[in-house]
């Protein structure tokens, strides 16, 4: 008799430390996702905690709701998962499996711990309007975990998943899953609107700015009017960079608009007050200095003429291309001097600093200047003066985006849900 007792108490002490190791033991991983060998499953019921018919019947009812809401409700029955809390894991099922279908985020996960004696359901952003805390909390307080105590887990799981599908039901036929979508539609609506608003209230101040600092200039200060403007509306396409719809009407002005007026408002001679003409491109060119020509044709500057048909007065406009890469000669004024070479004088090392030179010529009058810059020390530089920095190609493997797995939408949690002990 003593070596039975002696027996059972083995036993009974092996099957509770089994208990405790698995429960040391346990990770999300132990749980198989149902859909990798059953697309048209719902229930994981690894620990067959739940009866072939209750399963069935579950995956009968979760199957006819995606059918016709597209939601995807997934069903975890197990009896212990250590020292996880069922929010914890449900957490970490959704983001591994993702319930729901993507773009929507319309999936749950009901999870029953019955050795934790613990459920919880957690649901996705698109079902926080309707499951919401509370609401998922009550399903499973008032429906589920009375049948849980008394050991009718049958009953307890089919109740919550009629309870959720059901309020997930009702939803959809209310307002289609749109309720998130609509919410992100308004924001987005809303920024857009604020947008366009503050963009016409920008154009409209750029201008009312603009003019007021052009003003002063009359119609003999061409060249002092249009520099105004570029000093004026500086600061404006900075904030362009931001509303570019202002930054283009600002260039459009100017360059449609601001300037070919500017340039083209008749003027009366400074001599005998009789109006003036404006000469043509060829025509210009007898009135021009040879600098003049060459700058012309150079595009870094553009000449206008304007001759008196009375006293053969001339005054003589000019207007800069602020865009060209010609500069101002030292030696003879004129704005055509450009780089034209641009060599190592002394390689750089790793510890001492290396030299080059940019030559410069000018088209005009051709005086060639050089200056000679430091290049810094640890610098590999080609030919013509590109840095060619070392280890900028740094190799690497490309970061794989999350995929959904056997059958899951690609849904998202919204970290949102309720339970309760019983």
């Amino acid at each position: 008799m003593r070596y039975i007792l002696f027996l059972l108490l083995f036993i009974l002490s092996s099957f509770s430390g089994s208990k405790n190791i698995y429960s040391q033991t346990f990770t999300p991983e132990s749980i198989k996702d149902i859909k990798a060998n059953c697309a048209d499953c719902y229930v994981s019921n690894q620990d067959n905690l739940l009866s072939e018919t209750a399963v069935n019947k579950i995956n009968s009812m979760l199957r006819a709701l995606e059918n016709e809401t597209s939601a995807q409700i997934l069903v975890i029955a197990i009896n212990d998962i250590g020292t996880y809390s069922a929010q914890g894991l449900a957490m970490e099922l959704f983001n591994k499996w993702k319930i729901g279908q993507e773009g929507k985020d319309n999936g749950a996960i009901i999870i029953l711990a019955m050795h934790n004696r613990e459920t919880f359901i957690s649901t996705g952003y698109g079902l926080e309007g309707a499951l919401t805390d509370a609401i998922s909390t009550r399903i499973v307080n008032n429906y589920m975990n009375p049948y849980f105590k008394e050991n009718d887990i049958d009953n307890g799981m089919i109740k919550g998943v009629e309870q959720v599908s059901n309020i997930i039901i009702k939803e959809f036929r209310t307002n289609g899953f749109e309720g998130l979508a609509k919410k992100d539609s308004v924001n987005f609506t809303t920024f857009f609107l604020l947008y366009i608003a503050l963009t016409l209230i920008f154009i409209i101040l750029s201008t009312i700015k603009i003019s007021k600092q052009t003003k002063p200039f009359g119609n003999y200060e061409k060249e002092e009017k249009i520099s105004a403007f570029n000093k004026a509306s500086f600061s404006w396409k900075i904030i362009g960079v931001l509303f570019p719809i202002m930054l283009l009407y600002i260039v459009i002005w100017y360059s449609l608009f601001f300037r070919p007026k500017v340039r083209r408002t008749k003027v009366n001679c400074n001599k005998c007050s009789n109006p003036m003409h404006l000469l043509n491109e060829k025509e210009d060119d007898l009135y021009l200095s040879a600098s003049q020509i060459v700058e012309e044709n150079l595009k870094s500057k553009d000449y206008d003429v304007w001759l008196c048909g009375n006293c053969h007065n001339t005054i003589i406009y000019s207007f800069d291309n602020r865009l060209t890469s010609y500069t101002v000669c030292n030696s003879c004024n004129a704005k055509t001097t450009k780089q034209t070479d641009d060599k190592i004088i002394k390689n750089p090392s790793a510890f001492h600093n290396g030299k080059g030179q940019k030559t410069y010529t000018c088209k005009n009058c051709g005086k060639i200047t050089t200056k000679e810059y430091i290049i810094p020390k640890g610098s590999s530089y080609a030919a013509g003066g590109a840095i060619m920095g070392a280890g900028m190609g740094r190799g690497g493997g490309g970061f794989g985006g999350f995929s959904g797995g056997g059958g899951w939408g690609g849904g998202m949690s919204g970290g949102g849900g309720g339970g309760g002990r019983f």
